[in-house]
């Protein structure tokens, strides 16, 4: 039986997200770097000709590692929104799918709506089952190990 004040809870899992993503973001240390680097972008923004770097523990950051930060960044993003798409796709209401997403990439405990602390995944259809699966272990191997086995490249015989 689904409580009908779970679109009440909306702003909880929106805010549970973003708890998410800073917790592994702060994880690989990369927190810091990426809102160092957003207050550095403002100040290239005032100054364009000023060679401004960012600096961590008085060492230069490479350009590489901050592209590598955004770029997983933008990944975790772009998997969980298409991933709350699939679920909203598959019949779950949404503030369940962001819920079913956050718990299982983030793997970080109970969901929201039909998969909160009351629920459990036993009710969900095989397929929204096994799609969960897969994201939970996406979420728990890191994306990039994960993503590099779907790459062309890889399989390749040098």
């Amino acid at each position: 039986m689904v409580c009908r004040a779970t679109n009440a809870f909306l702003p909880i899992a929106i805010c549970r997200s973003l708890c998410w993503f800073y917790k592994r973001w702060y994880q690989n240390h990369s927190a810091p770097r990426f809102f160092k680097n957003s207050l550095l972008e403002f100040k290239r923004i005032l100054h364009p000709n000023a060679i401004v770097p960012l600096r961590i523990k008085g060492e230069v950051v490479r350009g590489r590692i901050i592209t590598h930060v955004i770029i997983f960044l933008l990944i975790y993003l772009a998997i969980y929104a298409i991933g709350v798409v699939v679920l909203s796709i598959m019949g779950l209401d949404f503030s369940t799918a962001l819920g079913g997403m956050a718990t299982c990439l983030g793997n970080v405990g109970p969901g929201l709506g039909e998969l909160g602390p009351v629920n459990n995944f036993s009710q969900l259809s095989d397929g929204t089952y096994f799609f969960l699966c897969f994201v939970m272990i996406l979420g728990r191997l890191e994306l990039f190990t994960i993503l590099v086995l779907f790459m062309p490249y890889f399989w390749r015989l040098n």
